[in-house]
């Protein structure tokens, strides 16, 4: 018997620490992706927001092999640097496998806060595209706009880039970022 709890037990703290909300599952998918994600962001900022429609079910996982179930993209400001310019869209992947299938937790290897290359300055409605990419419709700076309020319309495909790494024990060998489609 005790065989069995104490690997319980250390599943159940693994999928928590990792942001998870084992056995917390119920209410609506975006309430849930809120709750998770607030703590994740706790971890690295403060300043966490996020809009139902900066939130999408996945078609298709980004990347080959890596569970995904939902995207977001909310803002923050990494570092709790404060001021204004310090809080910035990041994308963030979230899936359910912690075992049962039901718990949801942040996938760390397709979220942020990491690169932010090709991130327009404001989003206001992601998309999920059937490849896997998203599509994000934003706001960027217009040549006379104020600081606060970027005012030019613009559409970017994201889509994952993957970077080889060197191998060895228990690391992984390949990193994964979102970035501009084509390039």
């Amino acid at each position: 018997m005790l065989k069995i709890i104490v690997p319980g037990l250390f599943a159940s703290a693994f999928c928590l620490a990792s942001f998870g909300s084992c056995g917390a599952a119920g209410g609506s998918p975006f309430a849930e992706t809120e709750a998770v994600l607030s703590k994740y962001v706790e971890s690295t900022g403060c300043g966490f927001h996020l809009e139902k429609g900066n939130f999408v079910e996945l078609r298709k996982s980004p990347v080959e092999g890596v569970e995904a179930a939902f995207a977001a993209v909310y803002e923050a400001d990494v570092g709790c640097c404060g001021g204004s310019g310090t809080v910035f869209p990041y994308i963030a992947v979230l899936a359910r496998d912690c075992g049962t299938g039901e718990d949801l937790h942040v996938v760390p290897s397709l979220s942020g806060p990491v690169l932010r290359e090709g991130m327009p300055r404001r989003v206001e409605r992601l998309e999920a595209l059937p490849s896997g990419n998203l599509l994000l419709h934003g706001l960027e700076y217009a040549e006379d706009d104020p600081a606060c309020c970027p005012s030019k319309k613009v559409r970017i495909e994201m889509t994952v880039g993957e970077a080889k790494l060197p191998s060895g024990g228990d690391f992984p060998d390949r990193l994964f970022f979102w970035k501009p489609a084509g390039r």
